[in-house]
């Protein structure tokens, strides 16, 4: 239903953050004693990555000609 309902470029934008997040984990490892994230971005982030997973395997964002 939300594929439906996004543009390309809104998929493209979620994709792209994604990928920022990534990056960012990798760039900058949590230290052993650092404080957990709160529960609400965990949710945020783990939506972001199952539509980016679902994007990804459904062939890319949509094109419109």
């Amino acid at each position: 239903m939300l594929f439906k309902l996004l543009n390309a470029h809104t998929v493209a934008a979620i994709v792209g953050l994604t990928l920022l997040f990534l990056a960012q984990r990798l760039l900058f490892p949590p230290k052993p004693n650092s404080p957990l994230p709160p529960k609400w971005l965990g949710a945020v982030l783990t939506t972001l990555s199952g539509f980016t997973s679902f994007a990804a395997h459904a062939g890319g964002p949509p094109i419109y000609a």
